[in-house]
């Protein structure tokens, strides 16, 4: 084992860039705000077949919103509180559908295994109370709106693990490749769903300064770049087919297929030096000073992976030129 401090020669740089975006998206935020906050919107038809109801919603396409859309209703006044609730009743019982007609279409021995059945049913208890909830047209009805979405978030906050374990029990019953396609949407889907019903919620909060909603107006990635490299959270599990356990070994957990539990084990670096024996140091150049809106934990994980992976890339290629 090498000692714990890398070589002169052995440094990541990271240098920073950034682009202007265009200014077709304002356009495209005010358009979607004034359609999804058009007064007297109707809830959605009550079907007595919730099946039905699911097949209808899960052709609808969800509505793509930015950061900046989301900005649009920061402020926690009553016309935006009634109409960000009014958006979510119509937009999220759309996304839990699509996800239930997905698991819908898993091969039957896989959607009966419990920890994916388990989910299902989850999601389909989630569907009807949403879509069943009266119309939010006072400021009651969305604070009691509120409460059930709150519930709901805090429900729903172990589902991957739960269903990449009932994934892993199937695995002989479906492809790897279907399981990652299947993982992928799941996540990426989640990560919406959770969003919207988390920027919602935190209307109901007092903002701290400079965030709007879950939103950091200000994020700088100079920042939260050194707070991730030297302080950064370390994930305990990772999902590769094989059983969920701790795996730290050269680097062998991934991001890439879920976000699972995560612990303050130890840097990235503490990891790079449990794996290599040392780490590289950090340099950060470019635009240092640059600040844009972003969702502060979104940003950690990227960043985290990108750090692991480049520290691991240096390392190797740093043992490879001695």
């Amino acid at each position: 084992m090498l000692g714990a401090r890398a070589p002169r020669a052995c440094v990541l740089a990271v240098r920073l860039r950034f682009y202007s975006t265009s200014s077709t998206s304002s356009s495209s935020s005010s358009s979607s705000s004034s359609s999804s906050s058009s007064p007297g919107s109707s809830p959605h038809a009550v079907h007595e077949d919730v099946n039905v109801l699911i097949e209808e919603m899960g052709r609808v396409s969800p509505r793509p919103l930015t950061i900046r859309d989301l900005m649009a209703t920061s402020r926690s006044d009553e016309h935006i509180l009634l109409r960000s609730g009014q958006f979510l009743q119509k937009e999220l019982p759309v996304r839990l559908a699509r996800r239930l007609k997905d698991m819908q279409n898993l091969p039957f021995i896989v959607g009966m295994n419990p920890y994916v059945k388990s989910v299902y049913s989850l999601y389909r208890r989630s569907f009807e109370e949403l879509a069943r909830f009266p119309l939010i047209s006072s400021l009651a009805q969305e604070r009691e709106y509120t409460a059930m979405l709150t519930g709901l978030v805090e429900e729903h906050k172990d589902v991957i693990p739960i269903l990449s374990k009932g994934m892993m029990e199937c695995k002989r019953y479906i492809s790897p490749a279907a399981v990652k396609v299947f993982l992928d949407r799941k996540i990426h889907d989640r990560i919406g769903i959770r969003v919207l019903a988390e920027q919602h919620i935190a209307l109901h909060s007092d903002n701290h300064a400079g965030y709007a909603g879950i939103i950091n107006t200000r994020l700088n990635p100079t920042s939260l770049i050194q707070s991730v490299g030297k302080s950064a959270q370390v994930t305990k599990c990772c999902f590769s087919l094989s059983p969920l356990t701790v795996q730290l070994k050269a680097f062998a957990f991934s991001l890439s297929l879920l976000f699972i539990m995560v612990d303050p084990l130890s840097s990235i670096q503490e990891l790079c030096s449990l794996n290599y024996g040392i780490f590289p140091e950090i340099k950060i150049t470019g635009a240092i000073h640059e600040e844009f809106p972003y969702i502060p934990v979104h940003m950690e994980y990227i960043v985290f992976e990108l750090l692991k992976n480049a520290m691991r890339a240096t390392v190797e290629w740093c043992e490879a030129s001695k």
